[in-house]
């Protein structure tokens, strides 16, 4: 029988550390400004937007408790088998949120372009 462990950890290795190249690489590119995050919870008018905010929230916070749930846990990493109901209602709840503000959004006319005529 063939002994995957020194194969798991090897692969946990390099995934670890393309995760982090890459959140080097993005926040390289934040600081130098290449990347702009300033409108990430704005509309096109400028205004901001709650639920896009808690959407951005609830999805940083959920995953950040996987996270930690993963690695802390007592015999070792385990991802929590199943996900919570009550999670995904959750981010389900956020994410309906935000589309509902969308089709709101545009089923009014848009306040910068002229009504068209007849």
């Amino acid at each position: 029988m063939l002994d995957y462990k020194g194969l798991t950890i090897a692969s946990r290795v390099v995934i670890v550390a393309f995760t982090a190249l890459l959140a080097f690489t993005i926040l390289w590119q934040i600081w130098a400004g290449k990347i702009d995050l300033s409108k990430v919870i704005s509309e096109k008018t400028g205004d901001a937007s709650l639920s896009r905010l808690q959407l951005l929230i609830f999805t940083f916070v959920i995953s950040l408790t996987f996270f930690l749930i993963s690695v802390g846990g007592k015999d070792g990493p385990a991802f929590p088998n199943p996900i919570p109901a009550e999670v995904l209602t959750l981010l389900g709840i956020s994410a309906s949120s935000y589309l509902v503000s969308k089709g709101i959004q545009f089923s009014k006319p848009d306040p910068q372009t002229p009504p068209k005529e007849t």
